[in-house]
Order: structure tokens, then sequence, then C-alpha cells
């Protein structure tokens, strides 16, 4: 049985190094949602109630678990990197202010004592 994945199959290898295939398999698939693949997979265990399918299906999902746990964690490290960026920027605007406000004064400073002289 293949599973046929756009361009891509996923197929029905038993041997040992089905760890390696499937972690193959699973970046080739390019923007697939993994829930239909393991549905489909799923299904085809029921209609068919083989062992080694079965075997294969247990190997792909706890794969495909952590790549999705992989891919949740670089979406939440992008929204943190961002967060830290917009922080960043209202950090320095509040010290730009600050800075300025301080030169500003003491540029009044001056004047007021040059105006004293004169």
């Amino acid at each position: 049985m293949h599973f046929i994945i756009k361009k891509y199959q996923i197929s029905q290898i038993i041997s040992t190094d089905i760890h390696n295939y499937f972690i193959i398999s699973i970046f080739k698939i390019e923007k697939y949602e993994i829930e239909k693949l393991s549905l489909i997979i799923s299904q085809s265990i029921i209609k068919n109630k083989n062992k080694k399918i079965f075997k294969l299906s247990c190997c792909y999902a706890s794969l495909s678990f952590r790549f999705q746990q992989n891919l949740l964690y670089k979406n939440q490290k992008l929204k943190n990197i961002q967060i830290n960026k917009q922080k960043n920027k209202q950090i320095n605007k509040q010290l730009n202010k600050k800075l300025i406000s301080k030169y500003k004064n003491k540029l009044i400073k001056k004047q007021k004592i040059i105006k004293e002289i004169k």
C-alpha cells in the first residue's frame, strides 16, 4: 500500500532503517497537514487490520508528533523574537525621549546663562 502525498509517497516498507526512512519522508512533506496524513494512515489500518501497517503508522505518528512539537517550538521562538523587538523599540523610544529632554534642558540653561552674560 502507498500513501501518495502531492509528488511524494510514503511506502509500506518495513526494514531496519524505517526510522531514517520516515524522517526523510516527514521533511519531504512540505506544507501538508500531518493530521490529514495521520487520518489517511489510521483509516488504512482499520481497513487492513495489518500489524505491519500498524507498526509503520506508530513509528510515523511518533515522528510526526516530534515534528509538530518542533514546529510549535520554532513558531513560539519567532513570536518571542518579534515581541522582544517590539519591546526593545519601545524602550529605545523612551530612552531617546529622556536623552532629548535632558539635553534640551541643558541647552536651555546654557542659553539663559548666555543671555544673562550679554
